[in-house]
């Protein structure tokens, strides 16, 4: 899992954020860092889960970002041993660390003054507010914007009674609260958050049940035990996980899952990236593309691993169908590209009675195309790109056709070798021609990481593939490894419970 400062860097990333903004901001971070590090830790909380909250809501988050990872600036001027004290501050205290605010905010406007504005106002929306700002007193702010200014301030400073709430060690939040220092379940901290902040109780509500605050907000209880669940769980009849229907069946549990979680610059089940990418499309898309992969699978039964076969007229038939009942453009045609070799290779081992364990599928899906493609199979892949990218109009967009490629596996290496290095479309071509590796990363961390939901360790895996290997390249070509791996995930361990 990536680390706060990772996490914080990505979003400057994905935010296209302006280096020199960007450099003002971690300048403003050491300065907290070395003066104060659980202020530090908690700012980087707040900024990330602000951003995460502005997301949800659909407003722009470049801003409420910015003022979550600095809006405790003003606390380097105030004394440790109050920032330290665990326990409820005296009323000359409190005076003091209410000085912080403006503090901080004379500290940033110069640099930033919107950001700045968000700041002076994240704590005006407690019960206790502070400071008194006049309602018309922005500065230099164009009116326009005062609103945004107000709305991204309410919203900061949830994020930053929730991470204060749910992190430190103490009883401000909890004196009519018994046991004070007693971990709190979520609904206890959730019902906490309401009672502080009622104005925004459906919000607080929806963010629990989207994930954005930790846990569930359970209205409804489920008095089913977790043993009778996994009991009755386990009375489920498995077919063979290489029946075509089996595989159709998770080839669309697969595409119909990847959207769903977190991922910036992509369709989620918070927001469209775009007009012609909506999440109904490719809800769709999933469902539609299911037969062509029970064909394939059916078709596979019919060959020796080791003989030519034609599959990727199944790969442009999918495309088409993908197309089927909704009005948007290319949706799922990565997802397809690398499903295609993959579970085809799948449906080898049962000429070995082997397991089709993520590594080994891999490296037989390569060995596949290598040895087992044929041009027809090239001329059918290139026929569903160029449908593929028509759908979004890019009728003028060439599409590499390489005459002299015999396989798809030579398709592949001649069109990396023809594209810019570290590019989308090279790494693209790469995942094919070297066992695809980032498929693999990908499948490896879902697996192992310890997070309780699926949704968010698909989250966790795309934030670490996007920062340490994508940072320069489309979102789309890691959402498509992300839906392959959590295929993977899937079919290669098909009993497990893998959505929780």
């Amino acid at each position: 899992m990536i680390s706060l400062e990772e996490e914080v860097k990505l979003g400057f990333s994905e935010l296209q954020i302006d280096t020199n903004i960007e450099m003002k901001v971690w300048n403003y971070l050491e300065h907290i860092k070395s003066y104060h590090l659980p202020t530090y830790n908690h700012s980087l909380r707040v900024g990330i889960l602000a951003r995460k909250i502005a997301e949800f809501t659909h407003i722009d988050s470049k801003d409420i970002f910015l003022a979550g990872l600095i809006h405790d600036i003003g606390k380097i001027n105030i004394d440790k041993k109050i920032l330290n004290n665990k326990g409820l501050l005296s009323e000359n205290d409190m005076n003091i660390i209410q000085t912080h605010v403006n503090f901080g905010y004379d500290l940033v406007r110069d640099d930033l003054p919107i950001v700045a504005e968000i700041m002076r106002r994240h704590h005006t929306h407690q019960q206790n507010s502070y400071p008194i700002i006049a309602n018309d007193d922005f500065g230099t702010i164009p009116k326009n914007i005062t609103s945004s200014i107000l709305w991204n301030s309410r919203l900061l400073a949830l994020a930053d009674f929730y991470d204060a709430l749910t992190t430190r060690n103490n009883d401000k939040f909890y004196s009519n609260v018994e046991e004070p220092n007693r971990k709190k379940s979520d609904d206890e901290y959730l019902k906490i958050m309401i009672k502080n902040n009622s104005d925004q109780e459906k919000l607080i509500k929806d963010l629990s049940l989207a994930g954005i605050l930790k846990g569930f907000y359970k209205e409804i209880k489920n008095n089913t035990s977790e043993h009778k669940k996994n009991e009755l769980y386990n009375t489920i009849s498995w077919p063979n996980k290489y029946f075509p229907d089996e595989v159709a069946r998770k080839v669309m549990i697969a595409c119909a899952l990847e959207p769903l979680s977190n991922k910036y610059g992509c369709t989620t089940r918070y927001i469209d990236s775009h007009p012609c990418i909506k999440l109904e499309y490719f809800i769709s898309a999933a469902i539609n593309i299911g037969d062509s992969f029970r064909e394939l699978a059916e078709r596979m039964q019919k060959y020796d691993y080791m003989q030519d076969f034609l599959i990727y007229d199944l790969a442009y038939k999918a495309q088409c169908d993908a197309k089927k009942n909704h009005a948007g453009g290319r949706i799922n045609q990565g997802i397809i590209e690398l499903l295609i070799p993959i579970v085809a290779a799948q449906m080898s081992f049962r000429y070995y009675n082997e397991d089709a364990d993520c590594e080994h599928t891999l490296i037989v899906a390569n060995s596949l195309i290598r040895k087992s493609t044929s041009r027809e199979d090239v001329d059918f892949l290139v026929k569903m790109k160029r449908f593929a990218f028509d759908l979004c109009g890019y009728n003028d967009r060439e599409i590499k056709t390489h005459p002299s490629a015999n396989s798809i596996y030579q398709y592949y290496y001649k069109d990396m070798f023809s594209s810019p290095k570290d590019s989308t479309a090279y790494l693209h071509n790469y995942e094919f021609v070297n066992r695809f590796p980032t498929v693999k990363k990908i499948y490896n961390i879902i697996l192992n990481d310890s997070s309780p939901s699926l949704m968010q360790r698909t989250e966790n895996a795309y934030k670490e593939i996007r920062l340490n290997e994508h940072q320069n390249v489309g979102e789309g070509l890691t959402a498509d490894y992300v839906a392959c791996a959590l295929y993977l995930l899937l079919s290669s361990n098909q009993k497990d419970i893998v959505i929780v």
